[in-house]
């Protein structure tokens, strides 16, 4: 403001706040403010409430340019886990990684603090146990189960990867036996969705990806939203006819229909497995 030759007062300083806004970020917009108030101690209410309205503002705009992140298909995953068939350990490892976070939609962060006593069996049904979720301040830990068949490809990897892996964790650090790190659990799914020619998917896009993915299977919102552990996960969703109570069937024409009346069978959306 001094550059400027503005004097300093909170009139001048909501018309140079103003003037940045359009060309500045909000981040840089609440630096400016702190600074602001760091020199002049308070500012008024009135002041305050502008100020703030501002910064607001252009958080808005940014969150409608945003670029959302890439969302990961069934047909993508499939993919990736079809380079697991004679494939070396470190690759059955990156695969394993890829397949449990689609099926439990676990973060980066979820994946690197699982621990084998995370995991629980029941029957047809595996509970997959987040010691802290994002939103789980206190730590409580809250589970997912998903389907888990003896044979699967979720059985068949997980038991060959608790032979090689050392130690308590599910995804150790080979030097130490430490945690791999979020980063890296987060590397590992970028490089193993290039290695099949996906070149524009994160960890990230396989959590939006499974979301969608049991929308579009006909599940409600509240079961995804259960069993993505937090309310946030319905952002990640888009609009879809199954989710609205429209058969697939209906959706596709004639041609599915008469292949349904010759012996088909639509057996509908599958149960989500019950929190025990």
């Amino acid at each position: 403001m001094s550059r400027h030759e503005l004097p300093q007062e909170e009139g001048a300083f909501l018309l140079y706040l103003a003037e940045r806004s359009i060309s500045q970020g909000s981040s840089s917009l609440s630096k400016s403010l702190a600074a602001y108030q760091l020199a002049h101690d308070a500012l008024t209410p009135d002041t305050q409430r502008f100020a703030t309205e501002l910064i607001r503002t252009r958080k808005r705009k940014e969150s409608e340019t945003r670029r959302q992140p890439a969302v990961a298909s069934l047909e993508e995953i499939n993919k990736v886990i079809e380079l697991a068939k004679n494939a070396d350990p470190k690759t059955e490892r990156d695969v394993l990684i890829t397949l449990l976070s689609w099926t439990a939609l676990l973060r980066a962060s979820e994946v690197s603090e699982l621990k084998w006593t995370d995991l629980v069996r029941h029957k047809n049904c595996l509970e997959v146990h987040v010691r802290r979720a994002k939103n789980d301040q206190e730590a409580n830990g809250r589970s997912t189960f998903v389907t888990y068949e003896e044979g699967s490809d979720l059985d068949i990897l997980l038991a060959r990867w608790k032979v090689r892996a050392k130690g308590s964790y599910i995804f150790p650090n080979h030097n130490d036996g430490s945690k791999l790190s979020p980063s890296a659990i987060s590397s590992i799914t970028k490089r193993i969705f290039e290695s099949v020619g996906i070149f524009n998917k994160t960890h990230h896009s396989i959590r939006r990806g499974a979301a969608n993915a049991m929308q579009a299977q006909g599940f409600s919102r509240d079961q995804i939203k259960a069993k993505g552990r937090d309310g946030g996960v319905a952002r990640y969703l888009g609009d879809c006819p199954e989710a609205q109570g429209i058969p697939k069937l209906a959706i596709i024409g004639t041609s599915a229909n008469k292949e349904s009346e010759e012996g088909d069978v639509d057996e509908g959306p599958p149960v989500l497995e019950k929190e025990f």
